[in-house]
């Protein structure tokens, strides 16, 4: 066991005031407003003079769009109106500001001590907090919050693939001296290729975008795809969400016990896919979603519900519509949210996968399947008209409309749609995308190529199309071929 600093024993943690926090505020690196104060407070010696303080931390209202707080609560706060969620956030969620430790006092694990045994007190079922630092220090880590790494956005993710293009991994953007002697490197086309998405790249950096090329550059740049801040969360296991939101979403008042952000940890082989889950991704998007997981560790807890039987019984005793094969209900749990989760961790070896159990009725299942996994993915449009037909006999598309991502009109065209009759496209099958490059006189004779061929396809799209003259100009040269040559190729 750890021997404890004999100076932390004569601290204690009491409340503070703005002046404390004015003591200590040239110690920390950010500057700038709090932000509206939800309470302050300080750690300092027990038998000293008052104005003796050792550290503090301050704690502020939530704001709104927190993008992460979905992840970590599995869309507990998505979905709704904005009043009702500015409510439901304000009542539920206080947001750590600002901890600061005096540096004579750092190294004691005071930051930790400061977090743990403040966050009770402000009496609300979660906090949060947000931290650039935090995989320098992981203190929030060690007083009992739970980290989510933030995801590349879309244009750093396109960056990075484009550098994978022309051999820069992933894994290398941290060393720009490595990744500059690679881009000098480079030939044409592909150093080309390169400058032309780092340009389209730097638009988004107002007078960067003109940046000369060069190291610094190249710093820069990979500043961008590496500083992402880490979100924190801690949920006071004392406490139970608001009934706010259910009231908004119209739940009757007997089932708000139902719905809890508590995660837990379930075996891999005791969760169970929803059969009429929409969500379909690419799998290119798949594939970025294995690697995500298997670089941070780090993922979107699952929400699932305890699983029906095969005669429509929940192993709980309610009835349910939507059963699972008898053979699974034994102690196992249906996935509402999360599949292509489930199958990453699958494919990466987990064991067990994070979850949040929501002990819902099939007809709240429909909702979330129609909503949670429209923030991801593409649907299947036959099972997703189904789902909204079914939904639509219980509900008016007016009232449908307030709990699911579209308008009543977008609802009633859907509903009175009629599924198409060409059989769906498999989940495995996947578009796969071809990148190489060609000088202009290769470009020529493939344009010609591609021109005539294309003329006799029945593709409605002109990338489809692109598509089926490729594959048909490759067939007729396998096939000019005699049949012991094509089988060694």
């Amino acid at each position: 066991m750890p021997k404890i600093c004999s100076v932390t024993k004569h601290l204690r943690i009491v409340p503070g005031t703005l002046d404390d926090y004015n003591r200590l505020a040239h110690y920390h690196y950010r500057s700038g407003s709090l932000g509206p104060l939800a309470g302050i407070f300080v750690l300092k010696p027990a038998s000293t003079s008052p104005t003796d303080v050792v550290g503090v931390i301050v704690y502020k209202m939530p704001c709104v769009g927190a993008e992460l707080r979905n992840a970590a609560t599995g869309n507990f706060f998505a979905g709704l109106d904005r009043s009702t969620q500015l409510t439901l956030i304000n009542k539920n969620i206080r947001c750590i500001s600002r901890v600061i430790i005096e540096p004579r006092f750092r190294g004691l694990g005071l930051a930790v001590r400061l977090v743990s045994e403040t966050m009770p007190r402000l009496n609300v079922p979660i906090i949060e907090a947000m931290a650039v630092m935090g995989m320098v220090n992981p203190f929030f880590e060690k007083a009992g919050m739970k980290a989510y790494e933030a995801p590349l956005p879309q244009r750093c993710a396109e960056f990075v693939e484009a550098l994978s293009v022309v051999g820069i991994e992933q894994s290398e953007i941290v060393d720009a001296e490595m990744v500059q002697r690679k881009l000098d490197a480079l030939r044409w086309p592909a150093a080309d290729f390169i400058e032309g998405r780092i340009r389209k790249f730097l638009q988004s950096y107002g007078k960067r975008r003109n940046m000369t090329p060069g190291i610094e550059r190249t710093r820069y740049i990979l500043s961008k795809l590496t500083a992402r801040p880490i979100y924190y969360i801690w949920f006071n296991q004392n406490l139970v969400f608001s009934p706010a939101f259910h009231a908004g979403l119209n739940y009757r008042a007997s089932s708000i016990k139902t719905m809890t952000s508590e995660i837990k940890q379930i075996a891999i082989e005791k969760l169970i896919p929803h059969p009429d889950n929409p969500n379909r991704m690419s799998k290119a998007n798949f594939d970025k979603l294995v690697r995500n997981i298997e670089r941070s560790g780090r993922y979107e807890p699952l929400v699932v519900r305890p699983c029906p039987d095969a005669r429509g019984t929940r192993v709980d005793g309610r009835l349910s519509a939507s059963p699972c094969p008898e053979s699974q209900c034994a102690s196992v749990f249906q996935i509402i949210n999360g599949h292509h989760r489930w199958q990453a961790l699958k494919q990466l070896g987990y064991k067990s996968a994070d979850v949040v159990i929501w002990d819902i009725d099939d007809h709240q299942t429909d909702i979330l399947l129609a909503t949670l996994n429209r923030l991801g993915g593409s649907d299947s449009i036959e099972k997703k008209l189904a789902l909204l037909k079914r939904l639509n006999k219980q509900l008016a598309a007016r009232e449908l409309a307030k709990l699911l991502p579209a308008t009543s009109k977008q609802i009633e065209r859907l509903a009175n749609l009629k599924p198409p009759t060409a059989p769906a496209t498999p989940a495995n099958c996947f578009a796969n995308p071809l990148v190489f490059f060609v000088n202009d006189t290769q470009q020529q004779i493939i344009e010609q190529a591609m021109s005539l061929a294309t003329r006799n396809q029945n593709e409605k799209t002109k990338a489809a199309k692109r598509a089926a003259a490729l594959t048909t100009i490759a067939l007729g040269w396998l096939e000019s071929k005699p049949a012991t040559r094509r089988n060694q190729l």
